[in-house]
């Protein structure tokens, strides 16, 4: 038995199996007998698995991909280069064929890794994402698994594994840029419905002291009135353009601290005495309506602050007690000191606040069942302004009351400011 190989016109070769035997007659005279068979689609076949076999290798061998198969022992069957690399460089391990290399990591790596081959053994194909220190890097892999099947037994696993650090980090890099412009874009919806919200405040809050300027000013205009009438038209003038100063100040205050646009000057101020200056300011308006205003007690007490506008925020919690408590009532402010905190509180006497809205006092444009006692306008900004003031000083503010009838106290804390003696 032999191969031969013998030249095509075309310049090719066919490849033939020849055999050859004695073949001896009755006579005695011995032949050499033989047959061949042509065998040249079966050469070239072998041929070009041999180089399929090769370029397959070679690829395998090349790739940075970790490419190995364990047998139904899950004991190594082959291994490429990156494969010894990475687990050499993650557990310190030298493969070798015929070991079970993933019981000889540490901790519950071996368990895990017998799991994963029991489910592929099974017959199942899977893929999972596993990630690890390499060499001082957290590094993550995509690993699918399959079963080598031959004559519809499973023999083994075969694993191909892909190092995908890169596209987590930028999976990771494109959900935060996307959670970014979500959040600019709720930012930007945000100012647009408070841009609503201001529009429509000033339009519906702004429409009754115009039209009662408009409406005094015809009247003036037939000239028939005498000096006491033109001068009580000029009161409520007076009235009716500080009321919408207020509102105009109130909603440009909104705007800016929504906007983030606020700049606090902050410096060493002295509560006690900004108090004092507050309650003096609103005295006059007080004993309109027969109100009294207490301080307790008479006692330095230091914040460090924007004295314009943490003076806004006592003003507005006092003018409120004042506005919301009725004629005779009295308004107590104590000024309290801990080691850490200086604390504020705003007592009044009037109508006390619903627990179910309380929770609503410091939102924007809140309108509650509670109204001034003597006709006093209000915007629905003043509290939320304070909140944001108090906020912007690391201070806070909240509000109790027993109820309907029994008065509420505003509470502001804030960080104490230790003065040098």
């Amino acid at each position: 038995e032999s191969y031969e190989e013998a030249p095509l016109p075309n310049g090719e070769s066919s490849y033939w199996l020849t055999l050859k035997f004695p073949l001896i007659m009755s006579s005695g005279k011995k032949f050499i007998a033989g047959t061949a068979i042509n065998i040249t689609d079966h050469k070239r076949a072998e041929e070009e698995l041999q180089r399929s076999q090769a370029n397959l290798k070679a690829l395998i061998e090349n790739t940075d991909d970790l490419v190995f198969s364990v047998d139904k022992d899950t004991k190594l069957i082959t291994f490429n280069e990156s494969t010894a690399k990475i687990w050499g460089a993650m557990f310190g391990i030298t493969l070798q064929p015929g070991m079970a290399a993933h019981r000889q990591a540490p901790g519950e790596y071996g368990k895990l890794w017998d799991g994963f081959f029991k489910r592929a053994l099974s017959g199942e194909k899977f893929s999972v994402e596993r990630s690890a220190m390499v060499e001082n890097e957290l590094r993550h892999f995509d690993f699918s698994f399959n079963p080598i099947i031959n004559n519809d037994n499973i023999e083994g696993v075969a694993v191909l594994s892909r190092d995908i650090t890169e596209r987590k980090y930028a999976q990771e890099v494109l959900m935060e840029a996307n959670a970014q412009l979500h959040h600019a874009n709720e930012v930007l919806e945000q100012a647009n419905d408070l841009k609503m919200e201001l529009l429509s405040i000033a339009a519906h809050d702004m429409k009754n002291p115009l039209g009662g300027i408009l409406g005094i000013s015809q009247l003036l205009e037939t000239g028939k009135e005498d000096t006491a009438i033109v001068m009580q038209f000029s009161s409520l003038i007076r009235q009716s353009a500080q009321q919408m100063l207020d509102i105009v100040s109130a909603l440009l205050d909104t705007a800016m601290i929504e906007s983030g646009k606020i700049t606090l000057h902050e410096d060493s101020v002295n509560l006690y005495t900004l108090l004092q200056n507050i309650i003096e300011s609103n005295t006059q308006q007080a004993l309109k309506k027969g109100q009294t205003i207490q301080l307790q007690p008479e006692s330095d007490a230091f914040v460090w602050a924007d004295i314009t506008r943490i003076r806004e925020v006592f003003d507005n919690l006092i003018s409120n007690a004042i506005k919301y408590s009725p004629h005779g009532a009295n308004t107590i402010i104590r000024l309290l000191k801990t080691k850490n905190k200086i604390r504020v509180e705003v007592q009044d006497e009037g109508p006390g606040i619903s627990e179910k809205e309380i929770p609503k006092l410091f939102g924007r444009f809140q309108r509650l069942s509670t109204v001034p006692t003597g006709g006093e306008s209000s915007t629905g900004l003043g509290l939320s302004i304070v909140k944001k003031l108090l906020e912007l000083h690391n201070g806070e503010v909240w509000a109790e009351s027993k109820g309907t009838g029994f008065g509420t106290t505003f509470i502001v804390e804030l960080p104490a400011f230790k003065t040098k003696k």
